[in-house]
């Protein structure tokens, strides 16, 4: 009987040594928490020691008031033989579960204080734990070598090979250079990127009828060229007549002429393009294979412009 109630005084004692160190640790665990730990995710290893803690202070308490209430009832059969201690310890034993009770409360006050703060639950560590994210490197940018954009039409000196014209150039687009035209404007031939443009010239320098012109100018007819579209002077209408047939014969060749310089410009575009697939922009290759498609167009317009001439030349006759 004398071992069995130092057993229990004993095992009281040290469930209460347990217990109340294991208040201070939560104590402490929630003041780290707070000061240190405020935005989780919260280390894997300090968690489980917190949870161990809560376990460990269960347990703690439960033995506490089991071998509480097994002295009490000890006490009170054994009261009298020692009455004046009894009272003493049964005073003890009937405060303890106050005590007891008011630590608990606090203890669950702290712990929803630190849960709320925190955003934590236990189930979310035990249950899903979350691995401590590391910060992620940011990578050193790679310098990248400047592309050399190159122009797939450039701007090209186009020569004229229209009789009235010839031996003077234009600058104008690769793609422009086949609609180029020789147009006399008052008694100016200069070249013009397109018909419309002639157009225009002739328009705005088109000199104002007033009156018939005199008998004693060479060139007294008003004449209009109606395959190029402009007025001029001749010396009769039989000439404008004459003037008018070469124009529809010169018109002919060079709708014929304006085809073949297209299909010059379609198969230059198409080996650019080749270039432009095969090389790299701006290299010794590149610059080389540009360099064969611009006299291939060349040597392509210049033997459309050989019959051209001809042809006009016949009109002429």
């Amino acid at each position: 009987m004398l071992n069995r109630k130092l057993s229990s005084g004993f095992l009281q004692k040290l469930s209460l040594v347990i217990w109340l160190l294991t208040l201070v640790i939560f104590g402490i665990f929630v003041f780290i928490f707070n000061n240190y730990l405020s935005h989780p995710p919260i280390d894997d290893k300090l968690s489980i020691a917190f949870f161990a803690d809560i376990i460990i202070g269960v347990i703690a308490f439960i033995s506490l008031f089991s071998t509480t209430i097994d002295n009490y009832f000890e006490r009170k059969k054994n009261k009298q033989e020692v009455k004046e201690k009894t009272k003493l310890k049964t005073s003890f034993s009937l405060q303890s579960p106050v005590v007891i009770l008011l630590v608990i409360v606090i203890a669950f006050l702290l712990g929803a204080l630190f849960f709320k703060g925190n955003n934590f639950t236990a189930s979310d560590k035990a249950i899903n734990p979350q691995p401590t994210s590391m910060p992620t490197p940011i990578p050193t940018p790679i310098p990248t070598k400047a592309q050399v954009v190159v122009d797939s039409d450039p701007i090209i000196d186009c020569d004229s090979s229209y009789p009235n014209c010839k031996g003077t150039s234009i600058r104008v687009r690769r793609s422009q250079c086949s609609k180029i035209t020789c147009c006399q404007v008052g008694n100016t031939w200069s070249i013009y990127p397109t018909n419309e443009k002639c157009d225009e010239a002739q328009k705005t320098n088109q000199p104002a009828v007033t009156q018939a012109p005199k008998a004693s100018s060479s060139l007294n007819y008003y004449c209009y060229d109606n395959t190029y579209k402009y007025w001029y002077y001749t010396s009769s209408g039989e000439q404008c007549n004459i003037n008018n047939l070469v124009s529809l014969c010169k018109g002919i060749v060079k709708s014929t002429y304006d085809f073949c310089m297209k299909d010059c410009l379609n198969a230059a575009n198409r080996s650019s393009s080749a270039c432009i697939n095969t090389y790299v922009s701006g290299s010794d290759s590149y610059n080389q294979c540009q360099a064969e498609v611009d006299k291939e167009h060349q040597s392509c317009m210049d033997a459309c412009s050989k019959p051209y001439l001809e042809s006009s030349s016949k009109c002429n006759q």
